[in-house]
């Protein structure tokens, strides 16, 4: 499939050039001589020029006006700040980024309740796993991009994303000048973090080279709580703990991309040719996802995954008819070997001790794993934009996604038999997702809409373990389904927008939830979409003022509901995915920011949630209960304060410091527990039992604070950032301790800037 694609993308870009030349070469009729016009009217009577006014809205701009919800995040003024993505993407109304507490575990995002899956990740328009494991948000360098999306129930034509909840699009930098940039991050828990980042244009031949690498290195032996079982009759009570540090919690990243492109040729605006070459490798003391304290009594000491990503993208783009119109192809071929091992017959407890050898292979699953997978990913992104009228634009795009899967696992991939490596049986998946929208502006740009129609489109093949013993066999199955969406925005004063959106949104099932992993999670090819409503209503309004005395406040309503929810559903001794639940998700946040001064700056924003499921369709007369994993409540203040020549002349310094609240939450499903939103614990209650944080708390506080002094001569900075600063307790999935009190210290010069 993959060499059919190659081809009819050399096709397009070849079409594209053609065209673009025959437009070049076509004959011109002469000229007559010019000749010098002169119109005085304008001097006689004022004598003085008209003055011309130019109306051009910046990239922020834009967003705000937008008929979507989004938020954006402007990442060029924290280069220099220490510190990771996830810390940034937790401070933005209604999201909260959680994982398993190490740097590299993965990492659950929850937008405006919905979770998961149900929210897609890219880079520039491509689906973030593409590029591997070293582009999980939590590595990936903030030195690399401009900005981060966040897209907020409706998503844009553009994006091409099969997503429930929303979308969150890393948007790489677009340097125009020679520049070469490198930084350098030091923290806690033997943690290290490097990039450099380098541009050269050579303007006469219309070429410019890149290249962006970065390596991340941690220890990520942080001490957490570990107990044992107090007694069968206290289910998961943890008694006896002691503090204890993280054993055989490594992590290896580092990521290559270099690109080579060129710029405003006849037959092209810009081709760039792209390879990235990333590794991820760390070592697993306990499986992902999984508590680490309270069910089991042992700690994986050998096991580890490892994956290398080798990937390659080609970007054509070329504008037509003065810009009217303008095409856009991106052509995207990675290759990504996966290794997951764990053969050891060693065992050990908790606290790292060696325990007596059972005879058995495998720290994690009875006899082992020795899994040694290969995937082949193709991606096709095709964009059409074309500007009908002034204020009328359709937009056409499709993505292609395809990949195959093959490996070997001769202890863990057998089926019970012993007979077939279920590995070894090609699985594929293809996906087409097309969306055509029309946009129009009325009345000065003050009204604008956005309607569109999409196709959900997936194919697959693969073996089928579902169902009894011996009912494996290889099938292949089809699905699609049709979404659309509105968008609205009307701006009655350049200081407010009111928007309101709807979309029809779709999620396909992914791989994982299709094929399984054979010894754990079984097949399931009669796996259908997920589907989901979602409405969303915005105000926002912005002062005159952009320095001392700027204001700025937005609320917005949001409400979600998913049919035909994935799910996984756990059964001894297999677990499989099926459709499942209803879910619904409604709520409010909002955001604020005032500037009392030119040097401070005070920002805020707050969601309340209210997210259930209902299994009515399953048990007869069940109720709407409680979701597990949802904080109903997430807040975050900020205070900032900004100085020029405080230290030296010619530098500014910055002060800053944050607060993030994250308010209690069951972590089983249902009403367990039955308490209110701030109802206190009664006396003999154990939290433990149903309530993370289980110590009493309310919810969990994290500070931070920090600082930035950023010079000119040398154009350098260096910054000193303090983490959970008070040590509190802090937990994500379940009892899934995250890291304590972490000190980072950033070093970033820009070592040549040529304009």
């Amino acid at each position: 499939m993959g060499k059919p694609l190659l081809n009819v993308m050399g096709l397009l870009i070849l079409v594209t050039a053609c065209c673009s030349a025959l437009a070049q070469e076509r004959p011109k009729k002469e000229e007559e001589p010019k000749k010098k016009v002169s119109d005085t009217s304008g001097v006689r009577k004022n004598n003085k020029l008209k003055e011309v006014n130019i109306k051009a809205k910046t990239v922020i701009r834009e967003f705000k006006d937008s008929p979507l919800p989004v938020e954006m995040i402007d990442l060029k003024a924290v280069h220099g700040q220490s510190g990771n993505l996830v810390e940034l993407l937790n401070r933005v109304p209604g999201v909260k980024l959680r994982g398993d507490g190490a740097l590299g575990d993965p990492i659950n995002i929850n937008l405006n309740g919905l979770s998961g899956k149900a929210i897609a990740l890219f880079k520039d328009g491509i689906p973030l796993s593409f590029y591997g494991h070293s582009f999980e948000p939590s590595l990936i360098p903030s030195n690399m991009l401009d900005r981060i999306e966040v897209y907020k129930g409706a998503l844009p034509v553009s994006l091409g994303a099969d997503a429930l909840g929303g979308a969150i699009n890393f948007v790489s930098r677009s340097p125009t000048s020679t520049n070469l940039e490198a930084s350098y991050e030091l923290g806690s828990f033997n943690t290290h973090r490097a990039t450099i980042n380098a541009y050269l244009p050579f303007k006469r031949q219309g070429l410019y080279l890149g290249i962006n690498a970065a390596y991340t290195y941690s220890d990520n032996n942080y001490k957490r709580d570990v107990g044992w079982m107090a007694g069968e009759d206290k289910g998961l009570i943890l008694d006896n703990t002691v503090r204890s540090s993280f054993r055989n919690n490594r992590l290896k990243a580092p990521l290559a991309e270099v690109y080579l492109g060129v710029k405003d040729k006849s037959w092209a605006d810009d081709l760039r040719f792209t390879i990235l070459g990333s590794q991820f490798y760390k070592r697993l003391p306990q499986l992902p996802g999984m508590p680490s304290n309270g069910l089991s009594d042992m700690t994986a000491m050998h096991t580890f995954t490892n994956d290398r990503t080798f990937s390659q993208l080609l970007k054509h783009d070329k504008s037509f008819f003065s810009g009217k119109l303008k095409v856009g192809n991106v052509l995207g071929y990675s290759r990504i070997r996966s290794t997951f091992l764990d053969t050891s017959i060693q065992k050990y407890n908790r606290f790292g001790e060696l325990q007596p050898e059972n005879g058995n292979r495998g720290e994690f699953f009875y006899n082992g794993n020795a899994l040694q997978l290969k995937y082949n990913f193709y991606t096709w992104r095709f964009n059409v934009v074309y500007d009908l009228f002034p204020n009328h634009q359709f937009q056409l795009n499709h993505i292609y996604t395809h990949y195959d899967r093959l490996g070997t696992d001769s202890l863990g991939g057998l089926t019970k038999n012993g007979k077939l490596d279920l590995y070894t049986v090609p699985s594929k998946y293809v996906k087409h997702i097309s969306a055509l929208g029309f946009r129009s502006r009325f009345w000065d740009e003050k009204l604008e809409n956005l309607i569109a129609v999409k196709r959900y489109q997936m194919k697959t093949s693969g073996y089928s373990t579902i169902g009894r013993s011996g009912s494996e066999r290889i099938v292949s199955d089809s699905t699609g389904t049709w979404g659309w969406m509105e968008g609205i925005s009307f701006r009655p004063t350049p200081r407010w927008v009111m928007k309101a959106s709807y979309e029809y949104a779709v999620r396909m099932p992914d791989d994982f939830e299709v094929f399984g992993d054979s010894y754990n999670v079984k097949s399931n090819f009669g796996i259908k979409p997920e589907k989901s409503h979602n409405y969303n209503f915005q105000v926002q309004y912005s002062s005159r003022a952009k320095m001392a005395g700027a204001f700025n406040i937005s609320a917005n309503y949001f409400s979600r509901q998913t049919n035909a929810r994935i799910m996984l559903v756990r059964d001894i001794p297999y677990s499989y995915y099926t459709n499942r639940t209803v879910v619904t998700s409604k709520g409010l946040e909002m955001d604020l920011m005032y500037k009392p001064f030119k040097f401070l700056m005070l920002s805020g924003n707050g969601t309340y949630m209210d997210v259930k499921q209902d299994l009515s369709l399953e048990i007869p007369g069940d109720k709407p209960s409680k979701l597990a994993d949802q904080p109903p409540i997430l807040a975050n203040l900020q205070l900032r304060l900004m100085f020029d020549n405080l230290l030296q002349k010619k530098s500014r310094t910055e002060f800053y410091g944050y607060w993030n609240y994250t308010h209690r939450f069951n972590w089983m499903n249902g009403d367990a527990g039955n308490l209110g939103l701030f109802e206190p614990y009664p006396k003999d209650y154990n939290p433990q039992l149903f309530w993370v944080p289980g110590d009493r708390r309310l919810g969990q506080q994290n500070y931070t604070a920090g600082m930035i002094h950023y010079l000119e001569n040398p154009k350098c900075s260096i910054s000193l950032q303090v983490n959970n600063l008070t040590q509190q307790k802090l937990y994500d999935n379940f009892y899934m301790e995250r890291p304590g009190r972490a000190i980072t210290v950033k070093l970033r010069w820009e070592l040549s800037t040529i304009k």
